[in-house]
């Protein structure tokens, strides 16, 4: 799938540069919409920079910012060049989750702001290897990272992004996903269908999870968000329709 064909959703696949791979996913909040406002705008932009500047890490950008396998510092320089484009930046605001591959020692870091989201599953065993928490104020108002209309404020600076680090080992998974994901799927089992299938085609999991997470969405029952909601006082007894975009992808050794 294409950044433009997620809804409100967007993602990045950046190509690697000779020490660091990159991959990020980002949701917008679609409240925008009552405001005449592109709710989808904000994140496809900000993965796109996320994009051009982690594909030039190894370049002169890279080596000034100093983020090669830094995400967190990549998400913030991407955010400061969209708030400071020409014509201004877009109006909105998004989640953001950005995994950073150091190819020469192994470390993968990921940076989380909001309820998108990302885990690890080992090739050897399937246990998890890491696991992000969702950034929530309450269930369906995610923290996020904004660019408000003049005279309004809101959002998060993306110094609250929290840091996960692991090492990698060859034929890991790696899976990013939006709250279209995790709000219809609980982790465990989440996790127990990536450990089953962690020797499958990525794409073969990653069209099984958002299959399942549609088919959730659907189901008068409780699911995570349901239960999320019942404990916030809000009686809801069906899952949560939503945009649903995964990125999976699978740690090998470059030849």
């Amino acid at each position: 799938a294409a950044p433009r064909s997620c809804g409100d959703d967007s993602f990045f696949i950046a190509s690697p540069t000779r020490t660091t791979a990159s991959v990020g996913i980002a949701s917008g909040l679609g409240s925008w919409r009552q405001t005449g406002v592109d709710a989808a705008q904000f994140a496809r932009d900000l993965m796109t920079r996320c994009r051009d500047v982690a594909e030039d890490v190894g370049g002169i950008v890279g080596r000034r910012a100093g983020f090669e396998a830094q995400p967190k510092r990549l998400l913030s320089m991407c955010a400061q060049r969209l708030w400071r484009q020409p014509g201004g930046p877009p109006i909105g605001s998004s989640t953001a989750t950005v995994a950073s591959l150091d190819r020469r020692s192994g470390e993968l870091k990921v940076a989380n702001l909001g309820d998108s989201g990302a885990f690890v599953i080992r090739a050897q065993d399937g246990g998890v290897a890491l696991q992000t928490r969702p950034q929530q104020s309450d269930p369906g108002h995610p923290v996020h990272v904004m660019v408000p209309p003049r005279g309004r404020s809101g959002g998060v600076p993306v110094s609250r992004a929290e840091e996960y680090a692991t090492r990698v080992q060859e034929g890991d998974l790696l899976v990013l996903l939006t709250d279209g994901i995790s709000d219809n799927l609980g982790t465990q089992e989440l996790e127990a269908i990536a450990a089953v299938m962690r020797d499958a085609d990525p794409a073969d999991l990653a069209n099984h999870l958002v299959r399942a997470a549609r088919a959730n969405a659907l189901r008068r029952e409780q699911i995570p968000f349901s239960a999320a909601s019942h404990a916030a006082g809000v009686s809801r007894l069906r899952g949560k329709v939503d945009d649903i975009t995964v990125v999976v992808a699978r740690v090998e050794r470059s030849s």
